[in-house]
C-alpha cells in the first residue's frame, strides 16, 4: 500500500509540474504575441506551417526572452508545490487514514485549478487571436472563384509599346505614417516623400477628393486579411488571387501551378524578369513562386554572398539592408536596361520589418520613436532611388510602381489606430495613361486590384479591365469591394473553396 502511494505521488508531482509550466508558457506566448503584434490569426497559422527556411530567428530570441521569466517563475511555484506535496505526504504516513484522504482531496483540486487555467488560457488565445472566427470562417465554403474569377489567358490583353517597369514593395509601408493633416495618424510625417510622390503621381485613394483644395488626404489599399502578409500580398498582386490555399502547403512540385499572373504575362511578351531581396528568397516559398510564374532571375541575400557584395559575417537583420539593397538594384537593372528586351525588376525592402524595424547606419536620429525613425529612413531612401531612376535615360519608357506590401503588424507606432482605419500605399510614377479624378479618390479596393491596374499602368489595354478577381483601377470600374462591399469579399477570400485547390493547386489537388 505504501509503495502504491508513493508511485501514486510520484506521477502527481510530474503533472502538476509540467501542467503549471505547460500554462505559464501558453499565457506567456500568446501574451506576447498580443503585446507585441496587431494581426488575425491566418499569418500566424501559415507561418507556423509553412516553410521558414530564412527566417529572422532575433524574432525567435526576443519571444523566448520576454517569456523566460514567466517559465521560470512557473517553474519556482511547481517546484514548491512539489516540494510542499512531498513533505505533506510524509507527514500523512505518520498521521493516519485521515491525513491521506487530505493530501488525495488537495492533489485533485490542484490538479483541476491546474486544467481550469490550462482551459481559461485557451479562452484567452481564443478571444485574442479570433480563433473561433478564424475557425468558423474557414469550415464554409464560397464559390467566388466560380462567379468572379477571370482567367488572364482568356482576355486579350495587348499594348502598343512595351513599358519597363520597375515594382518596389515596401516592407509594412502604410499612409498612417504621415501626419494627420496629410491623411495619416501621427502627428509628425514619417514620409514626406512619399507623400510628395503620391501628390505628384497617381495614388489611387479611399479618400474624398476636395476639388477646391490645392492638397489631397492621402489614402490608399483597403487590406483583406487573406493578403495580410508579405507572400499574400506577392501573391495576390500578381495574380489576383487571395491566399486560399491549404494550411501546411509547402508548394514541393510547384506554386499555384494553375494560377496564370504577371510574371506569366510578361514571360511570354519576351521580358526580362528579376526580383530581388534583402532576405533568403526561400522564406515563405517565395523562390518557388518567382521561378514558377515567370521564372524570374533571383537576387537575394545568399547571391550577395556569392558574388562577394556582402560579407557572410555580416549579416544584418534579415540579410543585408536596404542601403544594400539600392545599391544593388542600380547596378542590376542597369544591366537590364542595356538589353534589347523589355524588363521587370521587382524589388523587396525589409528595414521596416517586425519588430520595430531596423536601424541601419543611415537612420536619421530624429524621433524619440526607434521604428519612426526607421520609417523616415525608409522614406529618405526610396526617394533617392526614384531620383536616380529618373535621371536614367530609360526612364522616359518605364513605370515605377510603388506599394506596401501590408499593413504593420507590430504595435510599435500605431498602437490603438484600428487596423480597419489604415489603409496600405501605393504609388504609380509615370504611368503610360491617365487617370480621373473620380477613378481616383473615394476608391474601395483590395491588393487583388493591383494585378490589372499594374499591366494598365504599362500601358496595356485589358478587354474587359478585369483580371482575376482584380478590376484595372485606372478604368474606374468597380472593384468587387465596392460591388460586394468590402466586408463582404473579405469574408469571402477568408472562406475555404474546393475549385480553389482544384483549379491552382493542380498538383496539391491530385
Amino acid at each position: 500500500m505504501k509503495n502504491k502511494t508513493s508511485v501514486n505521488g510520484i506521477v502527481y508531482r510530474i503533472i502538476v509540474f509540467f501542467l503549471i509550466v505547460f500554462d505559464a508558457i501558453i499565457f506567456a506566448v500568446a501574451y506576447w504575441g498580443l503585446k507585441t503584434y496587431n494581426l488575425n490569426l491566418a499569418p500566424t497559422v501559415y507561418s507556423i506551417f509553412g516553410n521558414n527556411e530564412g527566417m529572422n530567428t532575433g524574432i525567435i530570441k526576443e519571444a523566448f526572452l520576454f517569456c523566460l521569466p514567466f517559465i521560470v517563475g512557473s517553474a519556482l511555484i511547481a517546484v514548491a508545490v512539489v516540494v510542499c506535496d512531498r513533505i505533506w505526504a510524509k507527514s500523512s504516513e505518520k498521521n493516519g487514514e485521515n491525513s491521506g484522504t487530505k493530501i488525495r482531496a488537495m492533489r485533485i483540486t490542484s490538479c483541476v485549478l491546474a486544467i481550469m487555467l490550462f482551459f481559461g488560457n485557451m479562452a484567452y488565445v481564443s478571444v485574442g487571436y479570433g480563433v473561433y472566427d478564424f475557425v468558423s470562417v474557414k469550415l464554409q465554403k464560397t464559390d467566388i472563384y466560380q462567379n468572379e474569377y477571370i482567367d488572364p489567358r482568356n482576355v486579350k490583353i495587348e499594348a502598343e509599346n512595351k513599358r519597363n517597369v520597375i515594382v518596389i514593395y515596401l516592407e509594412s509601408m502604410e499612409t498612417s505614417a504621415a501626419s494627420k493633416e496629410e491623411g495619416g495618424f501621427c502627428k509628425d510625417n514619417y514620409i514626406p516623400n512619399l507623400t510628395r510622390l503620391a501628390a505628384e503621381n497617381v495614388s489611387f485613394s479611399d479618400k474624398a477628393y476636395f476639388p477646391d483644395s490645392d492638397k489631397q488626404l492621402l489614402g490608399g489599399v483597403t487590406q483583406l486579411n487573406a493578403t495580410n502578409w508579405t507572400m499574400a500580398t506577392l501573391f495576390a498582386t500578381s495574380t489576383g488571387l487571395p491566399w486560399a490555399f491549404k494550411i501546411g502547403e509547402d508548394f514541393e512540385d510547384g506554386f499555384a501551378e494553375g494560377a496564370y499572373g504577371m510574371g506569366d504575362f510578361l514571360q511570354e511578351q519576351d521580358y526580362n524578369l528579376e526580383f530581388l531581396c534583402g532576405s533568403d528568397i526561400k522564406f515563405a516559398g517565395r523562390d518557388k513562386f518567382f521561378k514558377s510564374h515567370g521564372d524570374y532571375v533571383i537576387y537575394d541575400y545568399n547571391t550577395a554572398v556569392e558574388r562577394k557584395v556582402v560579407n557572410k559575417d555580416d549579416f544584418k537583420w534579415w540579410g543585408f539592408d536596404d542601403k544594400t539593397l539600392y545599391d544593388i538594384a542600380k547596378n542590376e537593372i542597369g544591366e537590364l536596361a542595356n538589353k534589347d528586351e523589355p524588363f521587370n525588376f521587382t524589388m523587396l525592402t525589409v528595414d521596416t520589418h517586425p519588430i520595430g524595424g531596423y536601424e541601419c547606419e543611415h537612420c536619421p536620429k530624429i524621433y524619440d520613436n526607434k521604428t519612426a525613425n526607421v520609417i523616415a529612413c525608409a522614406d529618405a531612401l526610396l526617394n533617392e532611388f526614384i531620383e536616380w531612376v529618373q535621371a536614367q535615360d530609360f526612364y522616359e519608357n518605364t513605370t515605377i510602381v510603388i506599394i506596401g506590401d501590408h499593413l504593420r503588424s507590430d504595435t510599435c507606432i500605431f498602437e490603438g489606430v484600428a487596423q480597419s482605419d489604415r489603409r496600405v500605399y501605393n504609388c504609380f510614377i509615370n504611368p503610360a495613361m491617365s487617370v480621373d479624378n473620380d477613378a481616383k479618390y473615394n476608391r474601395i479596393f483590395t491588393s487583388l486590384d493591383l494585378f490589372p491596374t499594374i499591366l494598365a499602368s504599362m500601358g496595356y489595354k485589358i478587354e474587359g479591365n478585369r483580371l482575376g478577381l482584380g478590376v484595372n483601377l485606372f478604368s474606374g470600374e468597380q472593384t468587387l469591394a465596392e460591388k460586394m462591399t468590402f466586408d463582404a469579399l473579405n469574408k469571402e477570400t477568408e472562406k475555404r473553396s474546393e475549385y480553389f485547390i482544384k483549379t491552382f493547386c493542380r498538383t496539391y489537388s491530385k
